[in-house]
């Protein structure tokens, strides 16, 4: 979502989180959530070079007033 908001032209702002390590247990991350995630990105590059955002949003929505110009 994030990623086609800055496609249709909005600000996007970062706001920082930290993170505390945890004292038990492991870690849940794994290969598959690893690979999920860089293809994901490679994903919705690959996607955007063929969908025009402003056009679904314009079909999407008959009030059109929150798009910036």
């Amino acid at each position: 979502m994030k990623f086609a908001a800055w496609k249709l032209g909005f600000i996007i702002k970062e706001v920082p989180i930290t993170f505390i390590d945890r004292q038990l247990g492991e870690s849940k991350m794994n290969k598959g959530i690893v690979k999920e995630g860089i293809l994901g990105v490679l994903k919705l590059r690959w996607m955007s070079m063929f969908k025009n955002y402003r056009k679904k949003v314009k079909n999407n929505n008959s009030d059109n007033s929150y798009l910036p110009s």
